[in-house]
């Protein structure tokens, strides 16, 4: 009789078992979320600031083969230097400025919410400023 019960104990698990188990990868589940949670937009600006570094490869090669700047991105998607209308991480096209009278052209993303001056996850990310935002998402 006492055999029995043992056997029948040791061929599975007890309900508060199951519940500890079931709690502590509840837990894990919640502080993997929550670290998580921020770094979305940390890499979203990291491939804004990878497709700029693309971008300015194009811009170079073809100031480089035409002895001039591109009037615009669709410059250079004509001589195969890009991909077709080049998206930012949410969904909105780059704005490409070409250099005045010497100066450096300007590529920007408009950020989340796709209209100029946005604040937060919304703000402006151009390539005056993304090395200094992106820095300062480590904070």
């Amino acid at each position: 009789m006492v055999r029995a019960r043992r056997s029948r104990r040791a061929a599975g698990f007890s309900l508060i078992e199951l519940m500890v188990v079931i709690a502590i990868m509840g837990l894990l589940a919640t502080v993997v979320a929550v670290n998580l949670m921020g770094q979305t937009y940390r890499a979203k600006v990291a491939k804004v600031m990878a497709d700029f570094k693309n971008m300015d490869t194009a811009i170079n090669l073809y100031k480089t083969n035409f002895n001039k700047y591109p009037q615009k991105l669709d410059d250079l998607v004509a001589k195969g230097l890009i991909d077709p209308d080049p998206k930012d991480p949410w969904g909105n096209s780059y704005k490409y400025d070409p250099p005045i009278g010497g100066g450096k052209y300007r590529l920007t993303s408009y950020g989340e919410d796709g209209a100029p001056q946005g604040t937060g996850e919304a703000q402006d990310l151009t390539t005056e400023n993304i090395q200094q935002i992106y820095q300062n998402l480590d904070k």
